[in-house]
């Protein structure tokens, strides 16, 4: 399942192209702190300090796994986020 706004100001630049068949999706920011104070600035990293996968390298990994044959493309649910 996938959230997404494609309002005027929303903080992604999300869309859906090709009549729904493709979607671009920004990904995730790193979280807001006082190390970081504009996110936006920073891609989320695919692991985490312990190599847990993110958000984003769970996504990222299964893009890869798609364009190298290794597996049919995952069907996803994208809502509009209001």
């Amino acid at each position: 399942m996938i959230l997404m706004s494609q309002r005027p100001g929303a903080p992604y630049e999300d869309r859906v192209e090709d009549e729904g068949k493709t979607l671009i999706y920004e990904g995730h920011d790193v979280p807001k702190c006082a190390a970081v104070p504009d996110p936006k600035a920073f891609d989320q990293q695919r692991q985490t300090r312990t190599g847990r996968l993110t958000q984003n390298g769970l996504f990222f990994h299964a893009a890869q796994r798609f364009k190298q044959n290794r597996q049919e493309p995952e069907l996803v649910r994208v809502y509009e986020k209001i």
